[in-house]
């Protein structure tokens, strides 16, 4: 229906008398129009699609959607307000019609008096007509203006859509980027532990081995501090043998005095050297104790195996050059010692300390 054509025959004869028809039906069909697409027009912008702000994330998307339809929303509002007082002007000027109308009926009683009266009706009737036609023109032009910001609104929406189509599709993949670097990360990780352990399992294998060593190495220091104090014990008994023999010898028993003093001088001094010899023991494990540390330094320096037979062929060798048992050759004479146990302990341990220092050394060489 062509409203514009159709609203210029609104005018027309009704019984051979001029009558004006307000254009109602072609302002209702716009009010239905309006009222059917009035959901879809909140949800638009007017030349949105024109200032249009680039997206960075899903997030500022959907806010800027949501403020864009808002405004869409306020202008919706705009234009309804407008076609209300536009609807509001109409109904006024039905209104005025119609007293018009009754005022020509009227008019038409005493017609010769109310010429120029219905002269006057009728220009402002065409005024009225021309103010109809004016917001029949209005309204049109509005349709088209929703129209194109309908069919504009339609383009940027698509637009968004693709661009959050995007935005998800970059999301994925760097999760599975994420994903894919935690699950390397996780067996690198993994890979260290099982080296870690195994660096672990073999240290606890030496550390056995370095106690078995040292056990041995005690087991053999007791048994030589045994063999002293059976000799002791059998000193003593001689020393009751001696003083039978000065019983029985009484002419000798100046003599046996005598050697009899000796021998308690030398019994003192055994149980001097077995205590010194206790001494020396432990300050040999001491001195074991602190060259496994010094061995145990040297390892972590050197980062090689060859620090542990060098210690183990300098254990051997201290073990053997170690002092024997005093061995009495005459009971009844004075036994003669050798060199100080201490001084061959020291003479040992500096022995040791320089084996171990000019190996690690030349070990440190061949692997620089």
């Amino acid at each position: 229906m062509n409203c514009v054509g159709s609203a210029k025959v609104w005018n027309y004869v009704y019984n051979g008398n001029a009558t004006v028809v307000p254009p109602l039906k072609m302002f209702s069909w716009l009010m239905r129009t309006w009222r059917r697409k009035r959901k879809r027009w909140r949800s638009f912008r007017k030349s949105s699609w024109l200032r249009m702000p680039r997206l960075q994330t899903a997030e500022t998307a959907v806010a800027s959607l949501r403020l864009e339809a808002e405004q869409e929303k306020r202008e919706a509002d705009v234009l309804q307000r407008k076609l209300i007082t536009s609807d509001a002007r109409l109904e006024t000027l039905q209104l005025a019609i119609t007293r018009l109308e009754q005022r020509v009926e009227q008019a038409k009683c005493d017609a010769d008096d109310q010429a120029c009266e219905l002269e006057r009706v009728r220009i402002k009737n065409e005024r009225l007509r021309q103010e109809a036609q004016r917001l029949e023109h209005d309204a049109e032009t509005q349709q088209h203006q929703l129209d194109a910001f309908l069919s504009g609104m339609k383009v940027v929406t698509e637009a968004h859509e693709k661009e959050m189509d995007t935005l998800r599709q970059e999301l994925d993949v760097q999760r599975n980027e994420s994903a894919a670097v935690t699950c390397a990360m996780k067996d690198t990780h993994e890979m260290e532990m099982n080296i870690l352990r195994q660096e672990v399992e073999v240290q606890q294998r030496k550390a056995d081995c370095y106690g078995l060593e040292m056990e041995a190495l005690k087991a053999t220091r007791e048994k030589e501090i045994g063999v002293l104090e059976r000799e002791m014990q059998h000193q003593q008994r001689q020393l009751v043998q001696y003083g039978s023999d000065l019983e029985l010898t009484a002419e000798e028993l100046e003599h046996v005095r005598s050697e009899l003093q000796d021998a308690k001088s030398h019994l003192d001094s055994t149980k001097e050297d077995l205590e010194l010899a206790r001494s020396e023991r432990d300050q040999e494990q001491i001195l074991r104790m602190e060259s496994d540390g010094v061995v145990e330094d040297m390892r972590r320096e050197c980062r090689a195996p060859f620090v542990v037979p060098a210690l183990v062929n300098a254990f051997a060798e201290m073990s053997k050059d170690s002092p024997g048992p005093f061995v009495c050759d005459k009971p009844r004479r004075t036994l003669k010692r050798g060199p100080s146990v201490k001084v061959k302990l020291e003479v040992q341990q500096v022995n040791l300390k320089t084996n171990i220092r000019s190996k690690s050394r030349l070990n440190f060489r061949r692997l620089m």
